[in-house]
């Protein structure tokens, strides 16, 4: 009976876990759209150290949502690690040319981010 009890209470557990991780990882990718649309509003009145700052939260969210895509299984995995490689390589992109002082290229990069950053919300939806 308690073995019976505990494989059910085990199950719910798993159940309830994975539902959750589900809604964090959309949550997570709320947070990089919103970064990112920050990173270009800040960026295009002329603030490259905004486009720095916003853009290394970014990288730091997409890191987590990289490892919590090699644990889930989804039909569109592929596309969607792509789409978040290419998010953090615009972002990288962003943070390097602003660091370098180029702000026209910094907003390029920023814009493209923040267009891969709604990709990535979508797949998830």
């Amino acid at each position: 009976m308690q073995r019976l009890v505990f494989l059910t209470s085990l199950f719910i557990l798993i159940y309830v876990a994975s539902a959750m991780g589900g809604d964090n990882l959309l949550q997570t990718t709320n947070q990089i759209v919103h970064l990112s649309e920050e990173m270009v509003f800040h960026g295009s009145e002329g603030h490259l150290h905004e486009i720095v700052d916003y853009g290394e939260k970014i990288i730091i969210e997409i890191n987590q949502i990289t490892r919590a895509l090699k644990n889930s299984k989804r039909p569109n995995q592929k596309e969607l690690q792509k789409t978040v490689r290419e998010t953090r390589d615009k972002t990288a992109s962003a943070i390097r040319a602003g660091r370098q002082g180029n702000l026209s290229a910094s907003l390029s990069f920023a814009k493209s981010a923040s267009f891969q950053a709604k990709k990535i919300r979508q797949a998830l939806r």
